[in-house]
Protein backbone atom coordinates (compact mmCIF):
# COMPACT_ATOMS: atom_id res chain seq x y z
CA UNK A 1 0.00 0.00 0.00
CA UNK A 2 2.81 2.41 0.77
CA UNK A 3 4.22 2.04 -2.65
CA UNK A 4 1.20 2.62 -4.22
CA UNK A 5 0.85 5.72 -2.44
CA UNK A 6 4.10 7.32 -2.85
CA UNK A 7 3.87 6.20 -6.48
CA UNK A 8 0.19 7.29 -7.57
CA UNK A 9 -1.11 9.32 -4.15
CA UNK A 10 -4.28 8.32 -2.87
CA UNK A 11 -5.90 7.08 -5.64
CA UNK A 12 -3.12 4.45 -5.73
CA UNK A 13 -3.42 3.87 -2.54
CA UNK A 14 -7.44 3.21 -2.22
CA UNK A 15 -7.04 1.30 -5.25
CA UNK A 16 -4.64 -1.16 -3.31
CA UNK A 17 -7.09 -1.71 -0.84
CA UNK A 18 -10.33 -1.63 -2.51
CA UNK A 19 -8.87 -4.12 -5.62
CA UNK A 20 -8.47 -6.84 -3.77
CA UNK A 21 -11.36 -7.11 -1.28
CA UNK A 22 -13.87 -6.63 -4.50
CA UNK A 23 -11.35 -9.20 -6.00
CA UNK A 24 -12.66 -11.63 -2.45
CA UNK A 25 -16.42 -9.99 -3.26
CA UNK A 26 -16.51 -10.94 -6.44
CA UNK A 27 -15.07 -14.75 -5.67
CA UNK A 28 -17.62 -15.15 -3.39
CA UNK A 29 -20.51 -13.99 -5.83
CA UNK A 30 -19.35 -16.10 -8.15
CA UNK A 31 -19.23 -19.27 -6.03
CA UNK A 32 -22.60 -18.90 -4.25
CA UNK A 33 -24.22 -18.27 -7.52
CA UNK A 34 -22.70 -21.30 -9.14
Amino acid sequence: MEFAYHRWGWPGAIAAIVAPIALVVGMIAIFRHG
